[in-house]
């Protein structure tokens, strides 16, 4: 009687006694979740324009919020340039050539310049602004910093060749005269080629 017991009772130990049992195969996917709120706008990569203390950077920005750069923005002259050979062989950001400005002389000596401009309606060119000189008057461009407005002189003049001419002008023609002063290229900020 008590060894029937103790078999009874160890049979039933053994079936009540916990046993680890096998992983079970791996559920199915469930669904992804929504996106993650964007993140933070990295740094401007080492191609991308960077503004300097004179010359910032012009972007043209489309409405989908991409934009691309468009062109230099002198702060001193309140011009937009761009990077071109000046008249000292260096390079440099120089604003727009006004072809319809030319430099005239107020004496016989051509040693009195002011700007003579023609045709334009009476607008003001900005100041300073590139003028352009024909090549049998002065050799090259001159760079010279417009200033207000003065009255036609009676009789002015050209330098062509070394000499001094009176600058005869067409009777047709509107005609304005700026005070000028001659601006060296050292005034642009100059611009160099690097290579990583």
């Amino acid at each position: 009687m008590r060894t029937t017991f103790a078999c009874v009772f160890f049979a039933l130990l053994g079936c009540s006694s916990p046993g680890a049992g096998r992983d079970g195969a791996p559920g199915a996917k469930g669904e992804p979740g929504p996106p993650g709120m964007p993140g933070m706008d990295g740094q401007a990569g080492k191609d991308a324009a960077q503004s300097g203390s004179r010359l910032k950077a012009q972007w043209m920005t489309g409405g989908d919020g991409s934009r691309q750069f468009w062109d230099w923005f002198d702060s001193t002259t309140a011009q937009t340039c761009a990077f071109e050979p000046a008249t000292d062989g260096k390079t440099r950001c120089l604003p727009a050539k006004y072809y319809g400005l030319r430099l005239v002389f107020l004496d016989n000596a051509c040693t009195m310049p002011i700007v003579y401009q023609k045709d334009i309606n009476g607008q003001t060119p900005p100041a300073p602004a590139v003028v352009y000189a024909h090549a049998e008057e002065i050799d090259g461009d001159v760079y010279v910093k417009i200033g207000p407005p003065v009255p036609e002189p009676l009789t002015y003049y050209t330098a062509q060749m070394g000499q001094c001419f009176v600058f005869i002008s067409s009777p047709v023609d509107k005609e304005f005269f700026y005070d000028t002063l001659g601006l060296d290229p050292a005034f642009f900020v100059e611009g160099s080629i690097v290579t990583d």
